[in-house]
């Protein structure tokens, strides 16, 4: 299960509307903002659905830019063969 950290570029004007449009995402957390942009974070189910969800994202009216800053999957997690026997 793929979980993306993304700042979306967006004007300090346009954050209300772009977090606004966020609010009902399944999966989808918006964060700080800056003046700059949004901090998301984004869980899917698989890569082909982070992909789907990053293009969904940067279709977005008010968005300039998608930046990912963070990703990784949660596969092996309950497996103690992968997380050194931890739960």
């Amino acid at each position: 299960m793929p979980v993306t950290a993304y700042i979306l570029l967006c004007r300090t004007a346009d954050q209300e509307r772009v977090r606004a449009a966020l609010a009902g995402w399944e999966g989808v957390e918006v964060g700080a903002a800056h003046v700059r942009g949004l901090a998301v974070v984004a869980v899917t189910p698989d890569e082909a659905a982070a992909d789907a969800m990053r293009e969904r994202l940067a279709g977005l009216p008010g968005v300039r830019e998608v930046v990912p800053v963070g990703h990784y999957t949660e596969e092996g997690w309950d497996d103690p063969a992968t997380n050194g026997g931890q739960r």
